[in-house]
């Protein structure tokens, strides 16, 4: 980990070993020797990702406040394209550059407004049935989250510098976490230390945006 040093100190230091344990258990079932049935790979994700994600996701956007942002470039506010495509020394077609590794998501999607007056709609007896999901598809999607969450952990100062370009870029909206419904917080494997240790951080996030709010 960097050794630049966020304020909260035994709140970081819980967070850190709530994702460390959730890392370690998730290395041994997530062995890449075999492909899991569906059913194992959504409760893998709900249970221990999702909550390790949330925490790391508050953690980095704990750090990103609390740090000086370095000096952004104008171009390093452009938007960024899937993958830059240079040009070949001596005129030659242009070639893309190899794919970076998988990259921990910095942002949460809201969650969705419930319209209980809304009418269901009818099933219809032509509708044609789902081809059933390929497990090996979604084998490699949850170890590519995997992977970004693991890189993300081992160094999170580099995570929240991007977090910053990041906010930079959105500037004057912010990154979006879902601050009012933390994803894995109703996980059944996270002990009750940590959903607490996971609600003082979301509420950590919370009051250091609104600070940030009052003293812009």
């Amino acid at each position: 980990m960097d050794q630049t040093a966020p304020p909260q100190t035994n709140l970081v230091a819980e967070t850190q070993a709530m994702i460390g344990g959730l890392i370690e258990a998730l290395a041994v079932m997530l062995d890449p020797g075999f492909v899991r049935p569906r059913n194992i790979l959504t409760y893998l994700a709900r249970a221990f990702l999702l909550p390790a994600e949330a925490a790391l996701r508050r953690l980095i956007h704990l750090i990103a406040g609390s740090i000086a942002p370095l000096p952004i470039s104008p171009r390093a506010l452009l938007p960024r394209s899937a993958g830059e495509v240079t040009q070949r020394g001596g005129g030659g077609s242009p070639t893309r550059t190899p794919s970076r590794p998988p990259v921990f998501r910095l942002t949460e999607p809201l969650p969705r407004a419930r319209n209980i007056d809304a009418p269901t709609k009818p099933q219809s007896e032509t509708q044609t049935p789902r081809s059933p999901a390929d497990p090996s598809a979604h084998e490699a999607n949850l170890q590519r989250r995997f992977a970004a969450l693991q890189a993300a952990f081992a160094d999170p100062v580099c995570a929240a510098r991007r977090l910053q370009r990041l906010a930079a870029r959105l500037a004057p909206a912010a990154p979006v976490l879902s601050l009012e419904d933390i994803p894995g917080l109703a996980s059944d494997i996270i002990t009750d230390e940590n959903r607490d240790t996971l609600q003082r951080l979301n509420l950590a996030v919370t009051r250091q945006r609104a600070k940030r709010l009052n003293t812009s």
